[in-house]
């Protein structure tokens, strides 16, 4: 189901529109040749030599870095959100999201001049940066975050990382004098320690060890200079991705349902010539084109009520498409044979990062009790 530029296109406000779709087709391309869900099936069962190796093309593609200031800046985010979304029609198992919002774009702003080496190692694929948080998911205060020293987290609430066995450093959100500020953890020598805690995905997170974590040479980033009204603008930066990669999962399985739809066969005919499938597979495409176009507006304003609606959406595009996707393929579509349940278990694991949709609808409530309407 290609449907082009979409809710995106009004990007062009911000990222020059021939850049866009020139991206975009990139992509779409690189998605068509390179990506199959069995990269995401070896991943699972701990095989990740074909994930890192694309890994490394997406680098090499400069999609990493396209939040930095040599690149687009802060008006590259619909770029990013567009590649989030086509790469997770794959189920791309890298974490695309996390690292070129949150990580890059943090690290580029706080740079005292240290850090550009890190930087470029990173955005080359040459390096891995996870993120720390606490098991029930990212921050929604400063008091959420990590004290130091960071072993003193050790008898507090558990924290987790994805890809923490592969990266090389982890970055952690942390409480400082002044506002909050992140700790910058290289691997420790003896390794990170931690019990592994796998989510509804199977994604690789691990519960954060803090007296082995505390051992990694640490550089406190941002300290004094960042408020957590910074850090919270860039988790808003993130979850308009993570978003935007909810939504391309539930454009995956809405794809495969259709496309099953259009060859499985009941009476001797195709069932997607049924009227009640027919208005089911709407339904979900208009839920996910719904979703698709509040995530662009979050994108080019990623405001707490344009990515709490966005992220709201993408959930519920997410229920639609996926259950459906399901229900056509029958019994199968609950069974690790077809792909149906891949696209299904991730979007759920990438809701949790969202965020809880009551909060996300108070956040809208707030916003709406505050207009004036016109009578």
């Amino acid at each position: 189901m290609n449907q082009g530029v979409g809710a995106l296109e009004a990007s062009e406000s911000v990222v020059d529109q021939a850049d866009f779709e020139m991206i975009q087709e990139v992509a779409q391309a690189f998605v068509a040749k390179e990506l199959t869900t069995k990269v995401v099936r070896r991943a699972e069962r701990g095989d990740w030599n074909a994930a890192n190796g694309l890994w490394k093309a997406v680098a090499d593609l400069g999609w990493i870095s396209l939040l930095t200031p040599d690149a687009f800046g802060a008006q590259g985010l619909p770029v990013v959100a567009m590649i989030a979304e086509e790469l997770a029609t794959a189920a791309f198992p890298m974490p695309f999201a996390e690292t070129a919002a949150f990580v890059i774009p943090l690290l580029a702003e706080f740079n005292d001049g240290s850090l550009y080496e890190l930087i470029e190692a990173v955005t080359t694929g040459q390096k891995l940066i996870a993120i720390a948080m606490p098991a029930n998911g990212l921050p929604a205060s400063a008091e959420d975050c990590a004290i130091t020293p960071l072993a003193d987290n050790e008898s507090g609430k558990p924290w987790v990382a994805e890809h923490l066995e592969r990266a090389d450093a982890v970055l952690i959100p942390v409480q400082a004098d002044v506002g909050v500020a992140l700790a910058l953890v290289q691997k420790p020598t003896a390794g990170w320690g931690g019990a592994a805690n796998p989510d509804i995905a199977n994604n690789g997170y691990r519960t954060l060890d803090w007296v082995s974590v505390a051992d990694g040479e640490t550089i406190i980033i941002g300290n004094g200079d960042c408020r957590w009204a910074d850090l919270e603008a860039a988790l808003n930066v993130l979850r308009t991705v993570l978003a935007a990669q909810v939504v391309g999962l539930s454009r995956g399985a809405l794809d495969l349902a259709v496309a099953y739809a259009k060859e499985r066969e009941a009476f001797g005919v195709a069932i997607g010539s049924f009227q009640a499938v027919q208005q089911r597979l709407a339904e979900a495409y208009m839920e996910n084109f719904a979703a698709r176009l509040l995530v662009g507006n979050a994108a080019i304003s990623p405001t707490p009520v344009y990515v709490a609606m966005a992220s709201i959406q993408a959930g519920e595009s997410s229920r639609k498409c996926t259950f459906t996707a399901q229900q056509i393929w029958a019994g199968m579509g609950y069974t690790l044979e077809t792909d149906v349940q891949l696209y299904f278990r991730r979007a759920r694991a990438r809701q949790l990062l969202l965020g809880s949709p009551w909060h996300h609808r108070e956040t809208v409530w707030h916003e709406a009790a505050q207009q004036k309407w016109a009578v």
